[in-house]
């Protein structure tokens, strides 16, 4: 028996995301992240803030050696 996906509901749908969390080489931590909403524009907002981002060094100013 093969369950069809009813896209003519009104009700919106709950989501839930599970990350498996890797080291710097790849390699599987153990540690999971997970996340669960009603709306696919919150996980999406979630899921972009999970990618890896340098931190910006900041610039030294000119006249400041004393």
């Amino acid at each position: 028996m093969r369950k069809e996906i009813d896209f003519k509901k009104n009700s919106s749908p709950s989501v839930e995301i599970t990350i498996q969390v890797r080291d710097k080489n790849g390699n599987p931590t153990g540690q999971t992240k997970s996340f669960g909403g009603d709306s696919w524009g919150d996980a999406q907002r979630w899921y972009e803030k999970q990618k890896p981002s340098r931190k910006r060094k900041r610039k030294k100013k000119k006249g400041d050696n004393k």
